[in-house]
């Protein structure tokens, strides 16, 4: 962590949607900063560009949620810079935008704080935009009004002037209004405005539970109400709220009637109003977001494992080198990448028999080449590959038991197997290897949990759909940190083992994946949202 002389404050807007959205200045500030203060309704992964040794303090605040006083979150900020430390205050949307970044700005300057601000698409237009209604279009709407229904004064609620929007010819667009549209909608039609005017109730799929209803205005509460739609929703009113550029609806929409909150459109992603928790390691995760979002998820890690390396023994690297046949075996990538780490880095420091001359001897991969090797799964089989070295067995199915019946089934001769793989590994592989070779059940690395965000994760637990176990390590972990996972959840287990810490756990709302792979995941998650 670095120390500056005088600690800075930036005001960072995270952008309304995915982390892709944010500045390339925000996302700059989130790697060098020391300390992130984050709120709700910003993309999770944001989190991954921040440093793991900063400091990471949630404090949301939504409505009906307990949440962090602002008078608490100025005088953190406050405190941290004046520890002489790079903050970033992480806000979804933008600062200024209802998000009291003035509030901030003005009590850090107060207190002698340097402070700076870093803009960010706000809700207002970032939400209606997503369901292709834009706030101005030519000939259409040439302004547009931004309102909340949840103001600081002590009624908390409506603007008194809200009938003087009735009058306007733009776009009306009402944040945190969900609550009162009832009353928002009969005023303005009492102020004089066409009941029939185009109106849209929209739920970003950030929030989880994507919706998007239309409707005239005189129906639109009614139909919000019948659909169920979640806070928080932005309110559209005015003669865009009928269109949707992305199935070519323009101004000729007119007085629309329809509604249909998340319904999926011809061509649409089938997961698209899914939100889905990861677990596990970066590596596994990233495969997995990066197919999910491209289905049309939200995805966000609710649990991290990070990789140690657990050191092999000199001599393990000494036997497996001698020039004998032996059987080396991986069952995921991490075993792959920990063993070949190792094993370079004691060729380049020399760490070798001596030969029969008493002359040291160089080792590079060549020294491996009587050695045959087997994995579990393609994906382990492609670390291999990219480690020098094609596969020379792999189960079809992908599981210990499978690999252990295939390298009894060998009639190579090969007397022993050395298993590298994490320290927390099923030892049921071993077990029944051991009926025929001699083996050596090494770890090469272990995994722990990185914790530094449970508040904000026990509050996108609450309207998440699934959640991955991508190993039984993860699981582990998972309830150690939570205790318990919502009843509403299907979890979804890579295999047969990990699918047991749940049920051991008492989690019954689980499903097995067919094959033990992210594609095999992702296959069970479509299969089962397709059924419900």
């Amino acid at each position: 962590m670095t120390k500056h002389r005088e600690g800075k404050v930036y005001l960072v807007g995270a952008g309304c949607g995915e982390a892709g959205l944010i500045t390339v200045r925000g996302a700059e500030l989130l790697k060098a900063c020391d300390a992130v203060v984050y709120d709700d309704l910003i993309d999770n992964s944001l989190m991954d560009l921040v440093s793991p040794e900063a400091i990471k303090i949630y404090m949301g605040k939504r409505r009906g949620s307990h949440s962090a006083p602002q008078e608490e979150i100025c005088s953190t900020l406050i405190e941290l810079a004046s520890r002489g430390l790079c903050v970033v205050r992480l806000k979804g949307g933008d600062p200024l935008v209802f998000g009291r970044g003035g509030e901030e700005m003005l009590a850090l300057l107060k207190a002698g704080i340097e402070a700076e601000i870093v803009p960010g698409i706000s809700s207002c237009i970032a939400v209606p935009a997503e369901a292709g209604i834009p706030v101005t279009h030519r000939g259409v709407s040439r302004s547009f009004h931004v309102v909340t229904a949840h103001t600081g004064g002590p009624d908390g609620g409506i603007p008194e002037d809200l009938e003087k929007l009735a009058a306007v010819n733009g776009t009306i667009v009402i944040l945190m209004g969900l609550r009162q549209i009832n009353e928002i909608a009969a005023r303005l039609i009492a102020a004089g405005m066409d009941p029939g005017t185009p109106a849209a109730v929209i739920s970003g799929k950030m929030t989880g539970h994507f919706a998007d209803v239309r409707a005239p205005l005189g129906e639109i509460a009614e139909r919000t109400k019948a659909a169920g739609v979640q806070a928080p929703a932005v309110i559209v009113i005015g003669e865009t709220a009928a269109m949707d550029l992305y199935q070519g609806a323009g101004p000729e929409a007119g007085k629309i009637s329809h509604s249909d909150p998340g319904a999926l459109k011809n061509g649409e992603a089938p997961l698209r109003s899914m939100k889905i928790a990861l677990t596990g390691t970066d590596s596994i995760q990233k495969k997995l977001k990066a197919m999910l979002k491209s289905l049309g998820a939200q995805v966000y890690s609710a649990e991290r494992s990070v990789i140690e390396p657990v050191a092999v023994p000199e001599s393990g690297f000494d036997e497996i080198c001698d020039g004998q046949p032996h059987w080396i075996v991986f069952t995921s990538e991490n075993g792959v990448k920990c063993f070949f780490r190792q094993y370079l880095e004691a060729c380049q420091s020399r760490k070798i028999p001596e030969d029969r001359e008493n002359r040291r001897v160089s080792r590079d991969l060549r020294s491996l080449a009587a050695c045959r090797f087997a994995v579990i799964g393609k994906a382990t089989g492609r670390a291999l590959m990219e480690a020098g070295f094609h596969a020379d067995l792999c189960p079809e199915h992908y599981t210990g038991e499978k690999l252990a019946e295939a390298l009894l089934a060998d009639q190579n001769g090969i007397q022993d197997v050395w298993l590298f793989r994490s320290a927390i590994g099923n030892p049921e592989t071993a077990s029944l290897l051991s009926e025929k070779f001699s083996v050596k059940d090494v770890p090469v690395y272990r995994l722990r949990p990185e914790a530094d965000r449970e508040n904000y994760i026990r509050r996108q637990l609450e309207n998440t759909d699934y959640l991955v176990f991508s190993s039984g390590s993860g699981a582990e972990y998972f309830y150690d940190l939570y205790g318990s996972i919502p009843e509403r959840i299907r979890c979804i287990c890579i295999g047969e083992k990990t699918a047991e810490i749940l049920k051991e756990r008492g989690c019954g709302n689980y499903l097995v994946s067919g094959e033990i792979s992210a594609e095999g995941i992702i296959r069970t998650i479509l299969q089962d949202a397709q059924e419900c």
